[in-house]
């Protein structure tokens, strides 16, 4: 027999208001009834009183079709996307006879009583921070509700609004908490004033108010995940930010054929515990977490195992309908992010935690990385580290957990750079059996309005560099293995030739306050970046890691503003520059990069041919990288309204209990 939701429906349009937005684009595609006194504008009607509340149309409604499921909306009502879905997949339910959405006609259905919302967004905040909840309650005056004619039929001529007589029958009127319809009338059913000494009961929707409110108030535009028939990713990821939380950012932004959620570890850098909460958030990263839970046992560096954790991530897994896994950090997670049974793909963005130390060269040749090289590179750690365990049994343990979790899973491996995947294998040659692939990371573009820096053979250029002592660009972190030892064993001979700038140097470049020569901007924002360079003018930039870089997003943003870059020659830099045609690569020492600037700078024939080469250079986009990840996922559609739903429980109604009783002390205290 089929489900509800695969029959047909008839779509019934009521109301006293004039046909606006969504309803009236649906006339030319879904056949309409129109409830209500005849006119000649309808093609079909039912004949019944003029009145915006379907509990009084209802029975005229089900004696015209009888047994058939019927959607009532009133006529200035804006659906959302897969509005009736969602309430057809509420039918479906034991017992629910109607389900009706949430509106704005209603105080008590109402989850955000602000003036001039943007519906569409409010029903996306709604979906996302709601508990996909059917909530008794009466449907009276409802904007958008949906009837089951079957039930309707075995409920005879008993009235919805009879308690007993539902009961009698096993019946239910319920409201979607994830769905929220908008029509721009004034609230009828205004919320009544109450004595503080007897306060009414709180409602049933007081913390879906709470998450609203907060949402709403930031720039959270989050998706709808398991709605439509987009597969549903979940990114694993640490709390660090960095290159890894970029690239999700991005990649949530360029691969529409998914929707993205990110399962983010927090903890203390203090504490050096990195996995105490887990956060859910939607794939943009904006506002308020979906979901926000301490772990009892906090994971300093990785677990190999954990029940809590293990138990989190099965809820998140089935309550938002995640179809794949793509990880790209294990900091403060558990392996069990390996062993969802679900199609996995990791994503390197470090090596970690093959290997417990973050800024290694893993390209140098003369290493082995065995069990001697663990301990002394463990022993050489000072307080600062970023994991406190200086045990080699349990590095190797979690190394070894690791491979095996990735094989059971069959992961695909995916690495931005054919070094960083070259490196990944060398720690783990095991994990050659997986299925690989390299895809660049894609470069977001520019505000609208920038410019490059001016090619060479404009006479502009040579007035523009001849007006000042050259200078040399430093971006990013002044940190160990981010070039912070080289750069300072080179910089006395680099300030012979030139001024050095150091943007989003951060805090650990205070010691080079004061320094002759050298000018200090502690950080940046992206967009800041085209503005800034222009500014400064610079000759050239260095990128001066000692250890191999899985990629460098700040190479592609220095290659697409035009500015030369002289960087080391290790991991994915060495990949990705051609020496001497769109940048500069020197050895990994003090007197190779000073003689190698000195050169360039003492005749700027080369700088100026890298300019002019990096005017036609076009790094990879975003939908190039998103096209290619469609490939390698090959994940295809999925059945909408595919979500679990729920009845309001004991611990939703504590909830709603702890949040009204916050907004009642929060309203005491204005």
């Amino acid at each position: 027999m089929r489900g509800i939701s695969e029959r047909p429906f008839r779509l019934c349009v009521f109301g006293t208001a004039s046909r606006s937005g969504a309803i009236a684009g649906l006339d030319a595609a879904t056949p309409l009834v129109r409830l209500g006194p005849a006119t000649s504008a309808d093609a079909q009607h039912v004949d019944a009183p003029a009145s915006d509340d379907p509990l009084d149309l209802l029975p005229f409604a089900s004696r015209a079709f009888p047994s058939e499921t019927l959607i009532l909306v009133r006529a200035d009502a804006e659906l959302p996307p897969l509005a009736i879905e969602r309430l057809l997949r509420a039918l479906e339910c034991d017992g629910v006879v109607g389900a009706a959405a949430l509106d704005d006609v209603d105080a008590d259905r109402d989850p955000l009583p602000l003036a001039n919302r943007d519906g569409t967004r409010i029903d996306a905040l709604c979906f996302a921070y709601g508990e996909r909840q059917l909530v008794e309650a009466s449907l009276h005056r409802a904007a958008l509700s949906a009837w089951h004619g079957e039930r309707l039929a075995d409920l005879g001529k008993a009235s919805l609004a009879d308690a007993d007589a539902l009961a009698a029958h096993g019946l239910r009127c319920v409201v979607l908490d994830h769905l929220y319809v908008r029509t721009g009338a004034p609230i009828v059913t205004a919320r009544v004033p109450q004595d503080p000494r007897d306060p009414r009961p709180p409602s049933p929707f007081a913390a879906l108010r709470e998450r609203v409110a907060a949402a709403a108030a930031s720039d959270a535009s989050p998706d709808r995940p398991g709605l439509d028939a987009r597969p549903v990713l979940l990114h694993v990821l640490h709390g660090w930010g960095g290159g890894a939380e970029r690239w999700v950012r991005d990649f949530a932004r360029a691969f529409d054929g998914a929707c993205h959620l990110v399962l983010i570890a927090r903890g203390s850098f203090q504490r050096r515990i990195h996995g105490e909460w887990l956060e859910l958030h939607d794939g943009r990263l904006a506002g308020p977490p979906l979901l926000r839970v301490p772990l009892p046992m906090p994971i300093a560096d990785t677990a190999i195992a954990d029940t809590a954790y293990r138990e989190i991530l099965g809820d998140v897994i089935r309550d938002y309908s995640i179809d794949a896994v793509v990880v790209s950090s294990l900091i403060g997670h558990s392996l069990d992010a390996l062993s969802t049974h679900l199609p996995t793909f990791a994503v390197i963005h470090d090596h970690y935690p093959l290997w417990p130390t973050l800024h290694r060269d893993f390209g140098d040749p003369k290493l082995r990385f065995d069990e001697a090289q663990l301990a002394r590179d463990l022993a050489a750690q000072g307080d600062d580290a970023e994991f406190p365990n200086r045990d080699t049994a349990h590095w190797r343990a979690l190394r070894d957990a690791m491979s095996r979790a990735l094989r059971n899973a069959d992961a695909t491996m995916i690495a931005p750079s054919r070094s960083a995947l070259a490196n990944h294998l060398r720690l783990a040659p095991e994990l050659a059996e997986l299925p690989q692939h390299v895809i660049a990371h894609g470069f977001a573009p520019w505000p609208e309005g920038f410019s490059p820096l001016p090619l060479a053979g404009q006479g502009r250029v040579r007035a523009l560099f001849a007006q000042h002592r050259p200078r040399l660009l430093v971006p990013g972190r002044v940190r160990r293995g981010k070039g912070a030892e080289l750069l300072v064993a080179a910089l006395d001979q680099l300030r012979e030739h030139a001024d050095l700038y150091l943007i989003g140097a951060g805090a650990d470049a205070h010691a080079l306050f004061g320094q002759s020569g050298v000018h200090i901007v502690l950080d940046y924002a992206r967009a800041e970046l085209p503005s800034l360079i222009a500014r400064i003018a610079p000759d050239a930039a260095l990128l001066l890691p000692t250890v191999a870089e899985t990629f460098s997003y700040t190479l592609s943003e220095l290659r697409s503003l035009g500015v030369p870059v002289i960087a080391t020659r290790v991991g994915a830099l060495a990949e990705r520059i051609r020496d001497g045609v769109d940048g500069f690569l020197v050895e990994p020492d003090a007197d190779s990069v000073g003689s190698r600037v000195a050169e360039l700078l003492d005749d700027r024939a080369a700088l100026d041919q890298v300019r002019t080469s990096l005017a036609t250079h076009r790094e990879s986009t975003l939908a190039d990288m998103a096209s290619t990840y469609k490939d390698v996922l090959h994940l295809g559609p999925r059945p909408e309204a595919r979500y679990p739903l729920r009845s309001t429980g004991t611990a939703a109604l504590l909830d709603a209990t702890r949040a009204d009783a916050i907004a009642r002390l929060r309203e005491r205290e204005r």
